[in-house]
């Protein structure tokens, strides 16, 4: 049964993580020090099960924790404005190393 049917008939069963685990591609997890929804923890704890490439981004002892030139929170990672000299890099690098 693919991945499709279940969601479909098992919408309150499925677990996403567990989905993601057994998939055969690579995974690029990214995280920002200060993400409220979600947090550097929980997102490193995810990659590990799934085997992903972990990177978190913002220095975590810099403050104060609003400080947008030390920190990045959720959205920060994918359009903050030093996201592109940062981040993109790195989604780049992955994603060429691992176009088959």
């Amino acid at each position: 049964s693919s991945v499709r049917a279940r969601l479909t008939r098992n919408v309150d069963r499925l677990k996403y993580i567990d989905e993601l685990a057994r998939a055969s591609v690579p995974v690029l997890a990214i995280a920002g020090d200060v993400d409220p929804i979600f947090p550097p923890n929980q997102v490193r704890a995810y990659a590990r099960k799934v085997g992903a490439e972990y990177h978190v981004y913002g220095e975590f002892d810099a403050k104060p924790k609003d400080d947008p030139d030390a920190h990045f929170s959720h959205y920060d990672v994918i359009c903050g404005r030093r996201a592109p000299k940062l981040v993109f890099p790195i989604v780049g690098n992955f994603v060429g190393a691992h176009d088959d």
